[in-house]
């Protein structure tokens, strides 16, 4: 279900709104780090449970004494409610992230691995020390998008590229709103056309007259040109130093998220390819990028030493085949 399908789908049955609210799968839908859910998950207080089971038929879970099925797409979670456990999205509870975050870390599921990751990017953002109105329209109104690109790029990529954007900005004394919008940015049209998405990005900053609020014409095109050249493959240095500092923010330093992304993409993109071609497409994507005369070596602007032992982790890591793919098999949980 997408967010007009599950909203649809949780008013057939008038319930009221004070008295319950949104979780799980849902609740990361409106607070838009999902573009899809399978089931609607709420949670209500016993007493408003009682006053429901008048109306409507529950099936107790054999598993958990505190969950019903209300329909096969609609769980109901019987617990004491408080109003400090949900914020109102569009007039409809929906569960805070930190609680969200805590309850799938404490449960250590497997098929939450990627919502934990999302959920720390969007409160890391949060936390950004930007204008607040800006913030709050970039979480609001554009990084829901995030949502419909592949897997590498959603939202937990732009928060690790908006974490060390603002630390780049903060060595070179630039402006942080405009460092932070353009790496809230510089991904956004990925999901249309993912080999020319800075171009798609940078003519969407160009187009939002809603960032003409906090920004000059000037910014904007500053700011639209940085998103055009934080690529790799760009030749040539960026334009300015907002440019500089996302396509520096933009080199990861982890071994997990380039074999993660890589895996993403080739799935995508390439249906009939099999798992052994994926794995070595992506061992020597990663060497023609990041090894010894990779072309992400060149463009790093800023001191960062973490990204230099990166450099040299991943570089090893690809240069061996047969520990490339035990990694890579491991990373996305492929063994067996």
């Amino acid at each position: 279900m997408d967010r007009e399908t599950f909203l649809r789908r949780l008013d057939e049955y008038s319930l009221d709104r004070n008295r319950y609210y949104i979780i799980s799968g849902g609740a990361l839908l409106l607070h838009g780090l999902r573009a899809q859910t399978s089931n609607i998950d709420i949670k209500v207080s016993p007493e408003y449970f009682a006053e429901l089971q008048q109306k409507y038929s529950f099936k107790k879970s054999p598993k958990y004494d505190y969950l019903y099925k209300l329909a096969d797409d609609f769980k109901v979670t019987v617990q004491d409610v408080s109003s400090d456990d949900f914020v109102m999205i569009d007039e409809y509870p929906v569960g805070r992230l930190e609680k969200e975050l805590e309850w799938k870390i404490a449960n250590h599921r497997l098929k939450d691995e990627a919502d934990i990751r999302r959920i720390q990017a969007y409160l890391d953002i949060s936390q950004a020390n930007v204008n607040p109105a800006l913030k709050e329209y970039i979480l609001t109104k554009v990084l829901p998008e995030y949502a419909l690109n592949d897997e590498g790029h959603q939202i937990d990529h732009i928060g690790y590229v908006v974490v060390h954007s603002l630390n780049f900005a903060n060595q070179a004394k630039a402006d942080l709103d405009m460092a932070f919008t353009v790496a809230a940015y510089h991904d956004v049209g990925h999901h249309i056309d993912h080999k020319n998405h800075e171009k798609i990005s940078s003519e969407r900053v160009l187009a939002d007259k809603e960032l003409r609020k906090f920004f000059t014409e000037e910014q904007i095109r500053t700011m639209a040109e940085a998103v055009y050249d934080h690529r790799s493959t760009i030749e040539g240095e960026p334009r300015s130093v907002y440019g500089k500092i996302v396509s520096s923010a933009d080199r990861n330093t982890t071994i997990e998220e380039p074999l993660r992304r890589t895996y993403a993409y080739r799935k995508e993109h390439g249906a009939e390819t099999s798992l052994d071609e994926i794995i070595e497409e992506s061992r020597q994507h990663l060497l023609q990028k990041y090894g010894r005369a990779g072309y992400a070596r060149e463009k790093m602007y800023f001191d960062d030493p973490a990204y230099e032992q990166y450099l040299k982790n991943i570089t090893e890591l690809a240069e061996d085949k047969v520990a490339f793919r035990r990694r890579y098999l491991s990373v996305n949980h492929l063994e067996g």
